[in-house]
């Protein structure tokens, strides 16, 4: 099981690793002198236990084999951490690669890996020689950690090992040095060493048992004779009982014939041989023990139930791995990364594979997850390996609808009611009005995001129209044409960026609306009515930004509307999650077959708005129709340029609908 690499044919070693003459690394150390036993032999007429003699134990070997490979298989992630507190995979960092895919040319990161973990559980320590061959890349190289081992020269710590017979020295700044566990923080001790009077016990056993089954063989009774036998009667005797019951286990129970009037005594297993039976299944307990991890994962099943199979693989996991994860984890970091990039990048196992359960729990978990707006419908597919759902709905959340931030139980306008008046009055409003406050109350959670989605947009959309006006300077004709291609192209671009934020909002105003009226409306129904409210807001976007340019005569006073945009931009798309509200709550209206609804004017309410309360229409029909509209009290008309059949009727406006119940 020794990894033994020829980095002479590999590649020219650095001259870094500087050659030390023919001096000889020493084949046994104490634990006192800070290095592991390399060889162990037997003072005590127990079999010789070295780190691959360990290996001929079965138990021994499936626990190496286990830990090994679940070290080996988990992916080995290098993340960056975002501005958000989350984190993502650093695809275009050097080191990304090495860790996931080729450590070196001759090595996939799994067999890395596996021989990484195999050295630490067998002698103690890992050793991992950081390879920079001057081209700026990185190569990870495992050693032998029984010729390998740390000293000093020149009060500088360096690593002495060997590769094909040859002895080098690695400055410590080229070694990663992982030790199993360790009395003075730096060496580790060799795990067979403590362990080897229990494995010695062991394979004693098991040779005691060969011998037995090859040479002890026995009948199943005897015949006893009553009187002596001639010399020749003897040997025929003797040899015909060698043939036909010595020799191996073939020959178990086989009854013998003597002559002589022989008597037949049947022969039943004495104490010692039913207590070396136990012992073998003793030993496989032993071997978990030493290894901490639970008896069923080395094929012992005799305590194991499928109760609580499933706990013993979690507390596999929790207790067992993850401490060995950790140390990789934290010595890959540690070494692999510089001070600066550890402010920004870190190492992590990908664990999620181990801790899955059977499918009905981690589809319970899933949902409780989706529904309080923590997973969405493509999270959720991604951990079950499936492809993603094409349609924006996909990437939406949601969450249950008797939840509510405790913020939002103060006033509309954020400041403190300490009389109560405020809740009073709630309480004792129409439920249809209580019911657009609910609403409401659910659609100002997403004005942030309606700001950020605005501020997105106009990253990408600001500088392309400023190289546009550059481009084309005086000539409108040209100016135009290219405006025109690329709202065109850019109005798709804005359907993608909106559609979680107007999915997310639709979503939860769809459910409100449902209750209040105690019908759903049809999923697919509801998904096109949602694709077509993504499209019209990336629609009337585009149109909003060429009529805004067009109505500019010069460069400058093109570049002055741009950079207005920043400011009034965010509120007029914040101003959106309003049309959504009673867009979607008109719909599922609609489609449960309300005939009727009414205009609820919301907060301090203009002279338009102060008007419209309580009006009443047809749910075809339109509040407002194209034209002026000057109710009393106004001071000038509002020109309304389409039918209004759902607030907002005009910038600023804060009503909303209900359904009248006849």
């Amino acid at each position: 099981m020794d990894i033994v690499i020829d980095l002479n044919k590999i590649r020219r070693i650095p001259t870094a690793l500087k050659s030390w003459g023919s001096r000889m690394i020493p084949q046994k150390r104490d634990l006192v002198g800070g290095f592991p036993f390399f060889n162990m032999v037997s003072k005590d007429a127990l079999p010789e236990m070295t780190e691959t003699a360990a290996l001929n134990l079965s138990a021994v070997w499936n626990a190496v084999d286990l830990l090994s490979s679940h070290i080996a298989m988990l992916p080995l992630i290098l993340y960056r951490r975002t501005a958000d507190g989350g984190k993502e995979r650093a695809t275009e960092h050097p080191l990304y690669r090495v860790l996931e895919i080729e450590p070196n040319e001759m090595m996939t990161s799994f067999q890395m890996r596996q021989a990484s973990a195999l050295h630490q559980e067998l002698w103690g320590d890992t050793y991992i020689w950081i390879c920079r061959p001057g081209n700026g890349s990185i190569e990870l190289w495992p050693l032998n950690p029984g010729v390998t081992y740390r000293t000093r020269k020149n009060g500088k710590i360096i690593y002495r090992t060997q590769v094909d017979g040859q002895a080098f020295e690695i400055p410590q700044e080229q070694m990663i040095h992982i030790p199993i566990m360790t009395l003075n923080g730096i060496d580790g001790i060799n795990p067979i060493a403590k362990r080897r009077r229990s494995f010695s016990l062991m394979l004693a056993a098991e040779e005691q048992a060969e011998s037995y089954y090859t040479n002890s063989s026995k009948p199943a009774g005897v015949l006893q004779l009553k009187k002596a036998l001639t010399d020749e009667a003897f040997k025929r005797l003797r040899e015909s009982w060698s043939e036909m019951y010595g020799g191996g286990a073939g020959n178990h129970h086989r009854t013998a014939i003597l002559e002589e009037e022989g008597e037949f005594k049947p022969i039943q297993f004495n104490a010692e041989e039913v207590q070396m039976l136990g012992s073998r299944e003793f030993s496989v307990t032993e071997v978990s023990r030493w290894f901490n991890i639970p008896p069923h994962k080395i094929k012992d099943l005799t305590r194991s139930t499928f109760s609580n199979i499933e706990h013993q693989n979690i507390d596999y996991v929790q207790d067992s791995l993850l401490p060995r994860l950790i140390r990789i984890e934290q010595a890959l970091t540690k070494m692999l990364l510089t001070k600066g990039e550890q402010k920004e990048y870190f190492i992590e196992f990908l664990v999620d594979g181990l801790l899955r359960g059977d499918i009905k729990t981690r589809y319970e978990a899933y949902q409780i997850a989706r529904q309080n707006g923590a997973m969405s419908a493509n999270e959720w597919r991604k951990k079950e390996n499936m492809n993603p759902i094409a349609d924006p709905s996909g990437n939406a959340y949601h969450m249950q609808l008797n939840m509510i931030d405790m913020k939002d139980l103060s006033t509309e306008s954020g400041e403190k009611d300490p009389d109560g008046s405020e809740e009073k009055n709630r309480s004792i409003r129409p439920i249809q009005e209580r019911s657009v406050e609910k609403r409401r109350t659910i659609t100002n959670r997403f004005q942030s995001r309606y700001k950020s989605l605005a501020k997105a947009i106009l990253k990408e959309e600001i500088p392309a129209v400023r190289e546009i006006i550059t481009e084309s300077g005086s000539d409108k004709a040209d100016f135009r044409e290219a405006l025109e291609a690329f709202y065109k192209r850019f109005q798709e671009h804005i359907e993608l960026r909106a559609a979680g934020v107007i999915q997310g909002n639709a979503d939860q105003i769809r459910y409100l609306a449902e209750d209040e009226i105690g019908k759903a409306m049809a999923d697919a129904e509801f998904e096109a009515f949602a694709r077509k409210l993504i499209q019209n807001f990336a629609l009337r976007y585009t149109i909003k930004s060429k009529e805004d340019l067009k109505k500019r005569e010069t460069l400058e006073e093109m570049e002055e509307q741009v950079d207005h945009w920043k400011d009034s931009r965010p509120e007029i798309v914040k101003a959106e999650r309003i049309k959504v509200e009673s867009a979607v709550a008109r719909a599922v209206w609609s489609s449960a077959g309300v005939v009727k609804i009414k205009s609820v004017a919301h907060g301090d309410s203009c002279p338009f708005c102060s008007a419209l309360n309580g009006k009443t229409i047809g749910i075809q029909e339109s509040f407002l129709e194209p034209g002026q509209f000057q109710p009393e009290g106004a001071t000038e008309p509002l020109t309304v340029s389409s039918r209004k059949n759902h607030p907002p009727y005009h910038d600023g406006c804060e009503c909303g609908i209900a359904p009248v119940r006849e």
